[in-house]
């Protein structure tokens, strides 16, 4: 098995350039200095405020943040650059079908409130009549697997990722999920009861904008609590889902539709065209073998209010201002401690970067990480790359058939830097600019496609994990010969 190492360094790491020419009412360029220390502290007393007490004096968390420290600092910088961008996308008459048209295509349709306020929750009435429609647990497993599909989440999770014991071909999964709070823990910990109760509330007032009267929300949004809390019951810990070995258990696709009876998995296989598939990663067992119980336990019509739940929750951030601020109030406010949401632009670039990233990544490289910057990294990494060889050919404590792997392995090790060689192309994508939870769903289903297509096929080496314009960096442990 190939073991490879991946090293990632991405967007504002490298646009220095971009930072030098920064204009006024550009926020401040993030760099180290010594001045962010608080000298008055002794270091043996609180090492964390002497090395960074005076900065985190002086940078309150903003309103419109969960959360300020460096990175958040360095990203902010690289949205400035990126609403720069996007408005130049939108001023400019632009090719057909081009990455920079399909993005100022889905900005415009982001910016424009007005439609989205005339629509209402018009862009969701098919998905609600298909809910109505069902008859049947086969109608169920068939629209959540459309659902699914299009990026609206419930009642279980799926995936596809290299296979944890054969990292060279992808494989699919099943796995625990459908809740609406974080994890299991806020469903039962004392500690999270106001959360709970503001949850219900949150649930309650969502229906409530949707048309029901009081009484019939309260009544369904205490059937979501009462649903997911089920859900949870049989749901592993975070610190289960930390056991890789406890998390990979592959069955026949027989054996699962055989043990599962009650849940007609093979009608949501066949729709995410999987049916003829051999085998797939039950990650969780235990959950699926409750949610056998609990189609059949459960009536239709409280699985019904559960995806219009879910489905309203996934197109809350798309629609009208007031299911937007109402999902804010509760998923930013209550659960983050967010104050205030972020800027509209800011909250459209987003949504941009996660479901076309690749495009606007493409716009944000050309304007500010030129091919001379990403040279340099890669003469960088490459000294580093050379110093860490000779000395391990020169480490006494090691035998020579130590080292023979270990260099055998070091040569396997792969950088990836500032962007992709060849961009994700979504020319296929249809993006229009007066509908952005429509650009959403389409954007959804071509990941989906991409994705799906792939099972036992060999995995993509040269694939991106983040986009350009992100800040941050990662190692892959699955190209290391184990997935954690």
């Amino acid at each position: 098995m190939k073991k490879l190492l991946l090293l990632v360094m991405v967007g504002s790491l490298s646009s220095v350039a971009a930072w030098a020419a920064s204009t006024n009412g550009a926020p401040k360029i993030p760099r180290f200095s010594i001045e962010y220390m608080d000298k008055s502290i002794a270091p043996g007393d609180d090492f964390f405020h002497y090395a960074d007490g005076t900065w985190i004096k002086n940078n309150p968390v903003p309103p419109d943040k969960a959360r300020w420290i460096s990175f958040t600092e360095l990203q902010e910088r690289n949205w400035y650059l990126i609403h720069q961008i996007l408005d130049s996308t939108v001023a400019a008459d632009l090719p057909a079908n081009s990455p920079a048209r399909k993005v100022g295509d889905f900005f415009r349709s982001a910016m424009d409130t007005n439609r989205i306020e005339q629509l209402g929750f018009k862009p969701i009435e098919p998905d609600l009549k298909r809910i109505a429609d069902l008859k049947t647990t086969e109608d169920l497993l068939k629209l959540l697997a459309d659902f699914h599909y299009r990026g609206i989440g419930g009642i279980f999770g799926d995936g596809v990722e290299p296979d944890e014991k054969n990292s060279s071909v992808y494989a699919f999964s099943l796995s625990q999920g459908g809740l609406g709070l974080p994890d299991r823990d806020y469903y039962f910990s004392e500690g999270f009861a106001q959360q709970r109760e503001a949850y219900v509330g949150h649930v309650g007032k969502m229906f409530g904008l949707l048309g029901e009267k009081s009484s019939e929300a309260q009544a369904h949004a205490a059937t979501i609590l009462e649903l997911e809390t089920a859900l949870a019951k049989a749901s592993r810990t975070r610190v289960e889902l930390r056991d890789p070995i406890a998390n990979y258990n592959k069955f026949s696709v027989g054996k699962v539709t055989k043990d599962y009876a009650q849940l007609p998995l093979k009608v949501f296989l066949a729709g995410y065209g999987l049916d003829s598939m051999p085998e797939l990663n039950v990650r969780q067992p235990e959950f699926f073998t409750l949610l056998d119980k609990l189609v059949k336990e459960r009536p239709l019509t409280e699985w019904q209010t559960y995806l219009r739940w879910h489905l309203l929750h996934s197109s809350a951030p798309y629609l009208q201002a007031a299911v937007e601020q109402e999902n804010f109030a509760f998923y930013g406010k209550v659960l983050s401690g967010q104050q205030e949401q972020e800027p509209r632009w800011q909250r459209g670039a987003r949504v941009i970067d996660h479901e076309i990233g690749e495009a606007l990544g493409q716009l944000f490289v050309e304007k500010h990480f030129p091919p001379a910057a990403r040279a340099r990294m890669a003469d960088l990494v490459a000294n580093l790359k050379g110093v860490f060889r000779d000395r391990l050919t020169k480490l006494d404590w090691m035998t020579e058939t130590t080292r023979a792997k270990a260099l055998t392995k070091f040569d396997r090790f792969t950088q990836k830097i500032g962007h992709p060689d060849k961009f994700r192309d979504y020319s296929s994508v249809e993006i229009r600019a007066d509908d952005f939870l429509g650009n959403v769903r389409r954007a959804e289903v071509f990941e989906s496609k991409r994705e799906l297509t792939r099972v036992g096929k060999p995995v993509d080496l040269t694939e991106w994990h983040m986009t350009p314009e992100t800040v941050n960096a990662y190692f892959n442990p699955s190209r290391n010969g184990r997935r954690r």
